[in-house]
């Protein structure tokens, strides 16, 4: 059940476009020196990523490699994930539980100040009411209408290689509160190119009579 839910959660993230904007400071371009994620770099094998992390995998596909761990202090998920036998994403899916629907917003705000320290201003930050929803004027409910599925928080960074992305949102009552990691060369283009090649339009051909 856990498999699934992460595995859910980075289909949820789905594919975004690549913003061209960047931090005056070149933060974003200088933010990722040595590692993409962790102690890892994209297109690593799963033996490299093994040897990267001093924690048991709870999970060990060919596709994804699962551990339990931490991410700034709050208890996480952390995945791996695969293609062609090459690390394309990684990410960590918080498990904090709190009475107070509130408080998963003020961990998402948390850490999202963490990492515009790390990597500069964000290329896309919004918030957004799920179509049809009336609109909540009072803050103190922002929280219980995003466990609800009515309401998405969803903040974006690229840097040179990837394409870094916090989201909050839920469903049913239970709020989800993941950062993902996406390599920009290995899964974003790709994944942009094969949709561009699905929706175009067949080039029409030359009719009988020419």
């Amino acid at each position: 059940m856990k498999k699934a839910i992460f595995l859910l959660f980075l289909i949820s993230f789905g594919v975004t476009f690549i913003s061209c904007s960047r931090d005056k400071d070149g933060k974003n371009e200088s933010a990722e020196k040595t590692y993409n994620f962790r102690n890892v770099r994209w297109g690593m094998s799963q033996e490299e990523v093994l040897e990267s992390e001093n924690l048991t995998p709870t999970t060990k596909r060919p596709d994804l490699i699962l551990y339990r761990g931490e991410y700034d202090g709050m208890s996480a998920f952390i995945g791996f994930n695969f293609e062609d036998k090459k690390l394309v994403r990684a990410g960590y899916l918080m498990r904090e539980k709190y009475e107070d629907p509130n408080s998963f917003v003020k961990d998402f705000e948390r850490m999202k100040q963490k990492l515009i320290e790390e990597y500069g201003s964000p290329s896309s930050d919004d918030i957004s009411w799920k179509e049809g929803e009336t609109v909540e004027e009072d803050p103190e409910k922002f929280g219980e209408a995003v466990c609800e599925g009515r309401l998405l928080y969803y903040t974006i960074w690229e840097t040179a290689k990837s394409l870094i992305k916090l989201r909050l949102d839920g469903l049913n009552g239970k709020c989800q509160l993941g950062l993902q990691y996406e390599s920009i060369d290995l899964f974003v283009i790709p994944r942009i190119d094969a949709s561009m090649r699905h929706s175009a339009a067949p080039t029409p051909g030359p009719s009988e009579s020419e």
